[in-house]
């Protein structure tokens, strides 16, 4: 070992010729091996007597060399024992000898030491082993001191500069740009999802295909389009790296390549991706957030996974697990970003090492080490993403394997069996527009319970006749719109248009079908007139200039064509669905509540244009919840319960086969009066019943065993004994009988038809066609009959005219009987008023 001697060594080593021999020490030999060395906490060394250790023999070569004969000695208790003797003076050595201890095989029987606190040690001494090495295979030793291996030191040339940028925070900071880009892009699914989900609730999507458009036009347009607004988002996002001067993303002209690859392959597989959750989300706020949560928080937690599992490599096994999960994670696209941008930042890193020591550490970006697995993962899901999207709106049947659908109820109405043995086994269906063929759709609940939501509908709509369908919600009539529609796919059954399956018809023949959704599908960033000529043209109507002026006068809305749909009323908008619907003259026109939300001037127009398509041989499938409106526009009517028809027939003839007889309403002069008008029709109408009070307002039912007349007489007889004011007298309202059906829906609020209040009088008045007046004098009896005078309301902008409103149908046979009688109070009565007037509505 080279070792500078003690400093207590009076004798020194001069530079010459060198020993021949080992010089021994008097005291070589004679040490105390069993003194105790002390701990030294505080620089944590280990100090030892200089008794403790001994002075082996020494011999001092040529080139300055100390060499120590430790054959007598332990190697490692001596160097532990003498350390701090020879603190900062002994750097290295050399051992030889069959002692040697190492982890591996050493043939050569030598060893290097060196101390790490000498910057040079390790250099300069593996030099001495290279020195000794060669010259001890050269054959003359006189001439071996003349050759030599020479160790120069050569510091790296590091400026200011260069520093700066391989710095730590500089390297930090680069790491926490990539992952404010991977938070940055998580918004772009979301904002890609948010308006398809608001054309998939509002059935938006349902009417472009029921138009026409095929499911493979109406996503690659889509997707060409959010893709180019995608790579509008890139260049601003690559501009801002260039300006800013990103060093990790910015130094090579193929990092900058690579990193806009990613982008923009992260794009290509995000999108169809998120094309595949839109029917998952019910409305578009929900669907904004769940979309750009799970992209930011499956981008981070699994880079996160990534980077830790690196860390642990040194762990057995844990490098294996690291590379299986890697491969896993390339189906997220964001883990693809995220981890690619590290990826490229570590090998800008290590490029940027290499510079300093002129070594080329770049390795090819696009390379499967860096990036290159991240692209191929991201391609192939897009690829898939777009497949599956476009199969998933695919009018493809499965069969039925996960529950069993139950049988036909053999205990429906007569009617309703009648109906439907009419659709399946006879042959009167010709003249029939659409038919429905045991409609069935069961849906399976969270709890693995089958909910029967439509149950085997049968029905038939011929040209010329609107079909009303009535329930509360929750009775199917949505389902069964979305199945005649094709937006959702029967369980069993089918709906056919001309006898062929209603979605294949609608593809073939564009325009074949008019669809008004329950809610507005219109874009509210169009006018009125643009989203009908796109509709138009969709359909593909030649002379759609002429179409669209004729519908918007049809519904007038010519005077807000031009004006932005957002601005419109809710009874406008609503408007615009029907208009929609109705454009290009269908065949088949489906309105799910049309006229829900408009004033009663809209509300005829719209009723006056369902007249007319009626009267141009239309099939009108039509749902509302405005009895009124069915009465007057339904052919027929059905109302369903649980998913199933109760009664089908015309309106007056559910109102006389179900009706509960007649309603009798009084209103008295004051509350003193209601026990005396109470105790008179209990005696006189033993059967009837009282079904409101309220205040002096009285309303009774009353069994159809009582003739008009008897009830009549029985009135004007008592009606100043009971201090009446006036009365009116009308038979069942289809109110009344859907209302009796109505409670028999499961999960109902309405559980008793008794507990129900009934105001019908606004109906009546809406419902009405033709008004016969009866006035009657006390003295020689004698009638008049007047024709109905309509006028409109002046603060009505609905622009509509007393001829749009005479177009209401007009009903031959006596249907309805009210009568309305009118009396003044007795403290108001005067001569001019001394006659009653009797007003018969049919």
């Amino acid at each position: 070992m080279k070792d500078a001697p003690l400093a207590s060594d009076k004798q020194s080593y001069k530079c010459g010729e060198g020993d021949k021999n080992f010089y021994v020490p008097t005291d070589s030999t004679n040490y105390n091996k069993y003194s105790k060395c002390s701990e030294c906490y505080a620089k944590a060394l280990q100090i030892c007597p200089s008794d403790s250790f001994g002075r082996p023999p020494t011999r001092k070569t040529k080139s300055g060399i100390v060499l120590y004969d430790l054959n007598n000695f332990t190697l490692n208790e001596y160097l532990l024992n003498s350390h701090h003797a020879f603190t900062d003076n002994r750097y290295g050595g050399l051992t030889f000898g069959e002692q040697i201890e190492d982890d591996y095989f050493n043939r050569s029987h030598a060893l290097v030491w060196f101390n790490n606190k000498g910057y040079h040690a390790l250099p300069s001494y593996l030099n001495v082993m290279n020195n000794l090495i060669l010259r001890s295979k050269i054959s003359d030793p006189t001439i071996a001191g003349k050759f030599g291996i020479s160790t120069y030191s050569h510091p790296f040339t590091l400026n200011s500069d260069l520093l700066s940028q391989q710095s730590l925070e500089q390297r930090i900071s680069d790491f926490g740009i990539a992952i404010t880009v991977l938070c940055a892009y998580s918004f772009v699914p979301a904002a890609v999802i948010l308006y398809l989900v608001r054309e998939y609730v509002t059935q938006e999507k349902r009417l472009i295909f029921i138009c026409g458009v095929k499911p493979l036009i109406y996503w690659l347009s889509t997707f060409i389009w959010d893709l180019v607004y995608y790579l509008i988002l890139i260049s601003l996002t690559m501009a801002l790296i260039k300006i800013f001067n990103i060093s990790a993303f910015n130094s090579r002209v193929m990092t900058t390549q690579a990193i806009f690859c990613l982008l923009f392959l992260y794009g290509w597989s995000s999108i169809p991706l998120v094309y595949c959750l839109v029917r998952v989300f019910k409305d578009t706020s929900t669907a904004f957030m769940a979309a750009f949560c799970l992209w930011m928080f499956s981008g981070m937690l699994t880079c996160i996974a990534d980077l830790m599992l690196t860390l642990y490599g040194w762990v057995p096994g844990i490098v294996r697990v690291q590379s299986i999960l890697s491969r896993f994670f390339l189906v997220f696209p964001p883990y693809c970003l995220g981890s690619g941008l590290v990826y490229l930042m570590r090998n800008e890193l290590m490029a940027d090492f290499g510079r300093t020591i002129d070594a080329d550490l770049y390795v090819n970006p696009f390379s499967l080490k860096i990036i290159g697995d991240r692209i191929i993962a991201m391609i192939l899901i897009g690829f898939i993403g777009l497949i599956v999207t476009y199969v998933l709106d695919l009018d493809l049947r499965f069969p039925n394997i996960f529950y069993k659908v139950p049988a036909p109820d053999t205990t429906m109405d007569g009617d309703v069996m009648e109906e439907r043995h009419r659709i399946l086994h006879s042959n009167e269906t010709n003249h029939d527009i659409l038919q429905a063929k045991s409609l069935t759709k069961v849906f399976r609940r969270a709890t693995g319970q089958s909910l029967l939501a439509v149950d085997h509908l049968c029905f038939g709509i011929s040209k010329g006749q609107c079909f009303g369908l009535l329930g509360i919600n929750g009775a199917g009539k949505t389902t069964t719109f979305k199945m005649i529609t094709g937006d959702v796919h029967p369980t069993s059954g089918d709906c056919f248009l001309y006898e062929k399956q209603i979605r294949t018809q609608a593809y073939e023949y564009p325009g074949s079908i008019g669809y008004c959704p329950q809610f507005d599908a219109v874009d509210g960033y169009l006018t009125s007139r643009e989203a009908l000529m796109c509709y138009a043209k969709l359909i593909g109507i030649a002379d759609r200039e002429h179409v669209v002026n004729l519908t918007l006068k049809k519904f007038h809305m010519e005077s807000f064509a031009n004006q932005i749909i957002r601005t419109y009323s809710g009874g406008m908008r609503r408007k615009l669905s029907v208009a929609v619907a109705m454009l290009g003259q269908p065949d088949l026109i489906l309105l799910d509540e049309p006229t829900n939300g408009m004033d009663p001037g809209n509300r005829r127009i719209v009723w006056n244009n369902i007249i007319k398509a009626k009267k141009q041989d239309k099939a009108i499938l039509l749902t509302s919840h405005s009895m009124a409106e069915c009465d007057v526009l339904c052919s027929r009517l059905a109302i369903m319960v649980n998913g199933q028809f109760k009664c089908l027939g015309t309106s007056q003839h559910l109102k006389h086969r179900f009706g509960t007889g007649y309603y009798l309403k009084l209103r008295l002069e004051n509350e003193s009066s209601i026990q005396i008008a109470s105790n008179i029709i209990h005696q006189y109408l033993p059967d009837s019943n009282m079904t409101e009070k309220h205040g002096t307002r009285l309303e009774y039912n009353i069994p159809k065993t009582y003739t008009l007349s008897k009830i009549f007489g029985f009135i004007e007889t008592n009606k100043h004994l009971m201090n009446v004011i006036d009365y009116s007298l009308s038979q069942t309202t289809l109110e009344h009988v859907f209302l009796r059906f109505a409670s028999k829906q499961r999960d109902n609020s309405i559980a008793n038809l008794e507990d129900v209040i009934i105001d019908d009088t606004a109906s009546i008045s809406s419902s009405t066609v033709h008004s016969f007046v009866q006035t009657t004098d006390k003295g020689n009896n004698t009638y008049s009959r007047r024709s109905p005078s309509f006028t409109p309301n002046q603060n009505d902008n609905s622009s509509q005219t007393a001829a749009d409103l005479q177009e209401l149908p007009v009903i031959d046979s006596c249907t309805d009987l009210v009568l309305n009688v009118d009396r003044p109070p007795s403290s108001t009565s005067n001569t001019s008023s001394q006659q009653d007037e009797h007003v018969f509505r049919i």
